[in-house]
């Protein structure tokens, strides 16, 4: 093994002193009854601190990244710490693993030494009987820590993946934002044609304002269902605020313009004076689309959406 690529395993006490040293590197010499903290960089002492206080509290900490002092460039490790009876591990790698990884290598160490004390006790019992069930402890509770850190990465997947569902949806209509536009086509390479069609509702200031956002919210939710209802598998809505969406139109859906009106007819529905402005702008097969792009095509279908509005005449009161 690449000794400077091994890991380190040190044993702490509730001070962070260097009670013993199972395992380091050649490019690192680490001394007991020295603090661990010696061996920190200066930039980084107060997030060992943080680190080491969360051990106290929790039983482990795990994926800080530390930069140590003294060593050879660019030594960074990265750490787990793990409390054990009175005692602390501390577990670091040099290349960039996760903490699960880190874990599964030490356990794997402590296995190798269990299989040694289990052989020699074959040929006396007595001398590694206590070193054996010591490590055999210590194994049973890291492999705990590593269920109880697979199961706290499991729900922190999960909560990531619903935070980031929240981040990209409208709650009131529950389509895709302004966010999910950008995420889902910048930088992408169209393979087909697309077109952008942007539409606003004509008086939905009167509707709120008279009948309240509880109406104005039942439009917006009423067209976004009668949208979805002529798109083709592979179109979009998104809703960019307020009363104004994009609607993403892909070259085989070539009846959606035709049927748009009719989705505007159907605001009627909710309000007499309710009808839809809109206004679109296309993209070419074969467009790399970046931000700066997006953007000004946006900005084309969004002036040709007001052109219409412009020419739109209130209906009366």
């Amino acid at each position: 093994m690449d000794n400077k690529k091994s890991g380190i395993l040190l044993s702490l006490d509730e001070q962070g002193v260097i009670e013993d040293i199972m395992h380091t590197p050649e490019s690192l010499t680490f001394k007991k009854g020295t603090p661990i903290i010696t061996y920190v960089d200066d930039t980084a002492k107060e997030t060992f601190y943080d680190l080491f206080e969360h051990a106290r509290k929790h039983r482990f900490s795990f994926g800080t990244l530390l930069p140590l002092a003294g060593g050879e460039q660019d030594m960074r490790v990265t750490v787990a710490i793990v409390r054990h009876a009175g005692d602390f591990l501390f577990i670091g790698h040099f290349q960039d693993f996760e903490t699960m990884k880190s874990l599964e290598e030490t356990i794997s160490l402590n296995n190798k030494q269990i299989n040694r004390l289990r052989d020699s006790m074959k040929q006396n019992a007595s001398p590694d009987a206590a070193a054996f069930e010591e490590i055999s402890k210590l194994n049973s509770e890291l492999i705990t820590t590593r269920r109880a850190l697979e199961q706290k990465n499991r729900s922190l997947e999960s909560l990531n993946k619903r935070l980031e569902a929240a981040q990209r949806t409208d709650p009131l209509t529950n389509v895709p934002n302004r966010r999910a536009f950008f995420l889902d086509y910048e930088n992408v390479t169209l393979e087909e044609p697309i077109r952008l069609v942007f539409t606003d509702f004509n008086n939905f200031k009167l509707v709120n304002d008279s009948l309240g956002h509880q109406a104005g919210d039942e439009a917006l939710i009423h067209f976004t269902e009668e949208i979805r209802a002529i798109l083709k598998e592979k179109d979009r809505v998104y809703r960019f605020g307020g009363d104004e969406f994009l609607i993403v139109i892909h070259a085989d859906n070539d009846q959606f313009l035709k049927q748009l009106p009719e989705v505007g007819e159907s605001l009627k529905e909710i309000h007499p004076s309710l009808s839809l402005a809109e206004g679109s702008a296309g993209l070419d097969a074969g467009e790399t689309l970046s931000a700066d792009r997006l953007r000004k095509v946006l900005a084309k279908a969004d002036k040709n959406m007001y052109r219409s509005k412009r020419s739109y005449k209130k209906s009366p009161e």
